[in-house]
């Protein structure tokens, strides 16, 4: 039985003069994190740009993030607004920013068919980082050699715009910066307004 839920609706939006080449989500917005603790905010601004709708990070850390100051929208965040989140709040984030089946699944590690199947249905994947940091994942290949990759987005300053990860090394790509893959937040589809 699969995890991921069966959207009813998607918000395709294709792009003129680009094919959707189905291994991958395109077009992907990367938007480097504004503060040394906002990957959770960038991965949701990142997410949403994809889909053609402007999200600033302050105005997501200044809703959901409650810190008694005006800072947040600076270009160097105040201390109080640059806050990590949990796992509980970091489902209701990606819920209450219109991806209302966002589920999030503790100690899972996808399938490498699993992401497949996400990314077919143009849904991204959250990977938790031991409660450290969140990257993005939004496509997959398999290169010359059969070797099963995954395409990442990886939001934090020192990290590179787009990334290609071996899926076996998920574990090792996580352990070098941030710690092991210990979560994933899946069924990330995107439901804008309607008017």
């Amino acid at each position: 039985m699969s995890l991921l839920a069966q959207p009813q609706r998607l918000d395709r939006r294709p792009q003129p003069g680009r094919a959707d080449p189905g291994d991958r989500i395109e077009p992907f917005r990367r938007r480097a994190q504004r503060g040394e603790r906002w990957c959770w905010a960038a991965t949701v601004s990142s997410a949403i740009e994809s889909r053609g709708v402007r999200r600033r990070q302050w105005r997501i850390v200044s809703e959901y993030k409650v810190c008694g100051t005006t800072g947040c929208e600076r270009a160097s965040p105040s201390e109080c607004c640059d806050q990590p989140v949990d796992r509980t709040e970091l489902e209701a984030i990606w819920r209450g920013e219109r991806f209302f089946s966002a589920r999030f699944l503790r100690n899972r590690r996808l399938s490498f068919e699993q992401i497949k199947e996400a990314i077919a249905a143009r849904t991204p994947l959250l990977l938790e980082q031991d409660n450290r940091h969140v990257i993005l994942v939004f496509g997959w290949f398999v290169d010359e050699l059969g070797v099963e990759k995954v395409r990442i987005v990886d939001t934090h300053s020192s990290g590179r715009a787009i990334e290609q990860w071996n899926y076996k090394d998920l574990d090792i790509y996580n352990e070098k910066k941030w710690g092991p893959w210990t979560g994933t937040c899946v069924n990330l589809v995107y439901t804008p307004e309607t008017v």
